[in-house]
């Protein structure tokens, strides 16, 4: 039997393969880590920005944070915020010719300050009157039969002025704003429907 070193041919040459293989392995990590997809690379860091981990070791790393101060910004009146709001559907190409829904804007109780979702109420409503100057907006503002009539009445009638202010304050001029009368609404609804005001729209 032909032998190198006391082993058989058949092992010499596995072993030859083997130490070919293994060289190939270590050669290709290691260029792997010079690209940076090694612990401590770029590539690692980027994954680890983005959620991923490289190792056990920098997944399991607790993070470090340095506390946050949170800015003091000053409060925006209800008007801005609602012209804020609905100023990406102002400046949206115009959609579709059909008159959108009536806005429905819910108040406090005994309340007429505009509240804070006026502006994602409003955006369609003042989507299409921006693109459709000859129409205008109708407000209705609306009270329930409990209590008395005129202070409900004058109550709903604050609560619509405070509206046709936030539409002013999207760009939609005051002769554009229809006001009406405020109404009463059928007893049984929920509480709620008492104290809104609707923005609807009138093409002309």
């Amino acid at each position: 039997m032909n032998t190198t070193l006391g082993f058989a041919p058949e092992w010499n040459q596995f072993r030859r393969w083997w130490m070919i293989i293994a060289a190939l392995l270590a050669l290709l990590l290691l260029l792997l880590w010079f690209a940076g997809y090694g612990p401590g690379g770029a590539a690692c860091k980027r994954a680890l920005m983005a959620g991923g981990a490289c190792d056990s070791a920098l997944a399991a790393a607790p993070a470090v944070t340095a506390p946050v101060t949170a800015p003091t910004v000053a409060p925006i009146s209800p008007p801005a915020a609602v012209a804020a709001a609905v100023a990406a559907v102002a400046a949206a190409p115009a959609g579709a010719a059909a008159l959108p829904p009536a806005a429905k804007v819910y108040f406090a109780l005994n309340g007429s300050v505009v509240p804070k979702d006026t502006g994602d109420r409003l955006k369609e409503v003042v989507g299409y009157l921006t693109h459709n100057p000859k129409a205008k907006a109708v407000v209705s503002g609306f009270h329930d039969p409990s209590g008395s009539v005129a202070q409900n009445e004058a109550l709903a009638l604050e609560r619509a002025r405070a509206m046709r202010s936030a539409l002013q304050s999207a760009g939609i001029a005051n002769e554009r704003v229809v006001m009406q009368k405020p109404a009463l609404t059928a007893g049984g609804g929920p509480p709620e429907e008492a104290r809104r005001v609707e923005v609807s729209v009138r093409a002309e």
